[in-house]
């Protein structure tokens, strides 16, 4: 279900499920399964939008006859609750600069062993498109927490990209460039620098042709993992069937 209110302003979604495999009750085996999903959408003005999202996935498996078999009953429940807010200003010269922070929690439990597994996340990202849309250029920084035993897996790093069109967006070419710093608790565990570099050719609205192109390098704090070098490259064709040419 989905209603729009306040002149289309705020947009509430809504979504459920449920689904059992052993409606007879004669198998030795029954898995249900039940999911939700409420979605709130808010757009005040043309500079600013907030988004919130709640989801939730169940899952239950138990034993109808076989009653030894424990490792086979599990009760999972998971919670993911996700939040953004956006704020674009146009410029002088019509260039858009956008700027969005967004946060989020993850929680599954395991209700048959007591477990339960917290994953934690947090960005903030700047995007600037020109006013012809010939350039455009993103930065961003981002955070990742895992929490299952202690200490906490951390994970914190940045992004940047340089984007141009060309021939009247017919050509596409960027670079780009990740880094990652992983910690376990407050020791450092990793490091992680990827640059690259993108390219891409579209003659038609059918036909398409990309090449990404990079170069990962790997470095461990530890005397178990061993660092390395890796370049990778991507090249895609993808053709759109039933389009008219042009």
């Amino acid at each position: 279900m989905g209603v729009k209110l306040l002149k289309s302003k705020l947009r509430i979604k809504a979504r459920g499920g449920f689904r059992q495999n052993n409606l007879a009750d004669d198998k030795s085996l029954q898995t249900t399964r039940a999911r939700g999903f409420l979605q709130l959408y808010y757009r005040p003005s043309r500079s600013w939008l907030y988004n919130a999202t709640y989801s939730n996935y169940q899952t239950e498996q138990s034993l109808q006859d076989i009653t030894n078999r424990d490792s086979l009953r599990t009760t999972i429940v998971s919670n993911n609750v996700n939040g953004s807010v956006q704020n674009t200003i146009v410029g002088k010269k019509r260039n858009q600069h956008i700027l969005r922070l967004s946060a989020g929690i993850l929680t599954s439990a395991d209700r048959n062993e007591s477990r339960e597994t917290k994953n934690y996340s947090a960005g903030l990202q700047y995007q600037l498109i020109t006013a012809s849309n010939k350039w455009q250029c993103q930065a961003a920084v981002d955070y990742l927490g895992f929490e299952q035993v202690q200490p906490i897996n951390h994970r914190y790093g940045n992004r940047l990209e340089l984007l141009r069109n060309l021939k009247q967006g017919k050509w596409r070419v960027g670079v780009y460039s990740h880094q990652i710093w992983a910690y376990r608790g407050s020791a450092q565990t990793s490091t992680s620098v990827v640059p690259g570099l993108h390219a891409a050719y579209r003659p038609s609205i059918a036909h398409s042709l990309s090449l990404r192109v990079s170069y990962s390098i790997q470095s461990f704090n530890s005397a178990t993992a061993t660092d390395f070098q890796e370049l990778q490259a991507t090249v895609k064709y993808s053709y759109r069937f039933g389009v008219k040419k042009g």
